[in-house]
């Protein structure tokens, strides 16, 4: 029988293993993203410092729509 591996929850690590926790378990779990003509990364103003907004311009020789989206967690250990 395979050995169980205890991984601690996230309330357990500090911050930086927390963050690298949550990258490597997003890294397995991602599909493969789709090519792209230009990916961006850029600020805007915000209440009290710039925000942090990536700009995805797809390979479409067409017009096509756009989702935004605005996370509304914690901010703490997920990044762009």
């Amino acid at each position: 029988m395979a050995r169980m591996i205890r991984v601690p929850k996230t309330h357990e690590q500090d911050l930086l293993a927390a963050r690298a926790s949550l990258d490597e378990a997003a890294a397995l779990m991602a599909p493969r993203a789709p090519r792209m003509r230009a990916v961006e990364d850029r600020t805007i103003p915000g209440p009290a410092r710039p925000i942090t907004i990536r700009v995805y311009r797809p390979l479409a020789d067409r017009p096509v729509g756009a989702m935004l989206y605005f996370h509304g967690g914690g901010h703490v250990i997920g990044d762009l």
